[in-house]
């Protein structure tokens, strides 16, 4: 069988997205102050776009995820058959549907959450997992402590998160107990960045866990379906992930922990050709936690 032809173009994106967040970490952290004036247009032009450098990259991210889906004409994901991904376009604190803090996003995971289960015979499913990866890690947390509260658990069967973005304690990293947002910072993703995203989410003195799932407690997590918990190892969001999944072992949930080696944050989702093994390894675990349910 021939390879499939290479995409240059994502290849373009994904480097256009990752340039955008290195670019802002780097000229802040080489400018020398004198340079920083905010009088002077170009220095002041350039702190107004650094603004979007997150955004733009998780953006983009999300852009090359939802084409590689809708290219796939295989069954399933690849290689791991029989699968239905559902992607669930949801509002957020910035982009094409304007401006949507805190709860706009949950919400609609939560509304998607039960229509899939109102169509479950139609789109013949039998089990379903709420999945996502940073951004996506902290709804698919999110939408399954808020199924307890709404009493609808059984709307779910498993929670897959990967590298969640759950603690909002970007403020003063090294005030909180996460030391990986320290010994992270700034590879791919920098604490900076993340605060003002979580500013503009909830507030940056939030501990809601349905915006925050770090600040879960033991009666949020009791009777919660099994989980899996993807971190990267050289990611700033390592240790809340790590710690979430303490916490559901806690309070007696099922939950498995995977630290992926030498990765940097979404290293398995952002870097599928030049990772490949890694890439298919958690494809292959999503396939074989919804059989094992």
């Amino acid at each position: 069988m021939s390879a499939a032809p290479r995409l240059y173009f994502i290849d373009a994106l994904r480097a256009f997205a990752i340039l955008m967040m290195l670019q802002g970490h780097f000229i802040s952290g080489l400018l020398d102050p004198v340079f920083k004036d905010p009088d002077n247009p170009i220095y002041s032009f350039w702190l107004y776009c650094r603004g979007f450098t997150a955004p733009v990259f998780f953006t983009i991210t999300g852009w090359v995820f939802t084409f590689l889906l809708l290219r796939n004409t295989t069954e399933g994901w690849n290689n791991p058959k029989g699968l239905i991904v559902i992607g669930v376009e949801f509002r957020n604190i910035g982009g094409v549907q304007g401006n949507h803090p805190f709860p706009a996003g949950l919400n609609d995971c939560y509304a998607a959450l039960k229509w899939v289960n109102d169509q479950k015979e139609t789109l013949g499913i039998s089990k379903v997992i709420v999945s996502g990866e940073s951004g996506g890690g902290n709804l698919s947390l999110a939408t399954t402590l808020k199924a307890k509260k709404e009493n609808a658990l059984h709307l779910i069967d498993g929670v897959f998160a990967q590298c969640p973005y759950i603690s909002n304690q970007y403020a003063e990293p090294e005030k909180s107990n996460l030391p990986s947002l320290l010994e992270n910072d700034k590879y791919v993703i920098n604490v900076e960045a993340m605060n003002i995203m979580a500013s503009m989410y909830d507030g940056a003195s939030s501990d809601n866990p349905l915006a925050w799932p770090y600040y879960a407690n033991q009666e949020d997590l009791r009777g919660l379906p099994p989980h899996v918990v993807y971190v990267n190892e050289l990611d700033p969001l390592r240790d809340e992930g790590i710690a979430y999944h303490e916490k559901l072992n806690i309070a007696k949930v099922a939950s498995d922990l995977v630290t992926l080696k030498g990765t940097v944050h979404a290293a398995e989702g952002l870097f599928p050709t030049q990772l490949p093994e890694i890439h298919q390894q958690v494809q292959n675990h999503i396939k074989d936690f919804a059989e094992s349910l």
